[in-house]
């Protein structure tokens, strides 16, 4: 298709263990699709649609909007492949809400996704939960952090220990602000300082959501935008 006459949105690419670099990406948040490179990014494969994988979502929730990400996906110390994505009715504003999180998985290097469960709901007290990141917490259990729209201002947290299944209750993170803006997680280590501390987690996102002085937008200082935390 010509980029000119579409728009491709929320790349997302997930860096596996045996050097290949795996991406998933939408077109007009209807459709999704697959390509992976073997020569860090200076070619890709053809694009393989994976929209069927979403259909399993219609049995839980009535979805007219997808999207991936965006951000960074993960790979598990098993080797699973997972991609955090939100999903809307597109019955609200901008067509994008209200809106729930989940999750996609892999367990074939790319090959063959599969869907699973709504992880953070739309609810009166989690108000449209979309863009969302992953990370493998030293225990091994995967935690998703979410932007929302909620009146708590604070980033939404919730864990699984698979990735795709039986998600934790949502809950707030006092420690994180939500400004109503994409935020990102990584793990610096796997390794324990002597059993003492969980290893720690960088978080970034954009501290304020307007930042303005002297009559000029300004850029947030870097200290502001990212930080250390001792999530488990």
């Amino acid at each position: 298709m010509d980029p000119n006459d579409v728009t491709y949105n929320n790349p997302v690419l997930v860096a596996d263990h045996d050097g290949t670099v795996h991406m998933l990406f939408c077109l007009e948040y209807m459709r999704c699709f697959y390509q992976r490179s073997n020569d860090d990014g200076e070619s890709w494969s053809e694009p393989t649609e994976i929209t069927g994988v979403f259909d399993a979502f219609h049995a839980v929730y009535p979805w007219k909007v997808l999207a991936t990400g965006p951000d960074h996906g993960i790979q598990l110390r098993t080797g699973r492949l997972v991609v955090p994505v939100w999903l809307s009715t597109g019955t609200g504003g901008n067509a994008h809400r209200p809106s729930v999180t989940a999750t996609i998985y892999n367990d074939d290097q790319g090959k063959t996704w599969h869907a699973g469960e709504i992880a953070v709901p739309c609810t009166e007290e989690l108000i449209n939960p979309n863009e969302t990141v992953a990370v493998e917490l030293a225990d091994g259990r995967v935690m998703l952090n979410s932007r929302s729209e909620s009146k708590a201002h604070r980033r939404l947290v919730t864990t699984s220990k698979d990735g795709a299944t039986n998600w934790s209750t949502p809950r707030f993170d006092d420690a994180l602000l939500e400004p109503i803006c994409m935020g990102s997680i990584v793990r610096y280590s796997l390794a324990k300082d002597g059993g003492k501390k969980p290893p720690p987690l960088l978080q970034s996102r954009q501290p304020h959501p307007r930042r303005w002085q002297g009559g000029s937008r300004q850029k947030p200082r870097p200290q502001e935008c990212v930080r250390e935390t001792q999530l488990r």
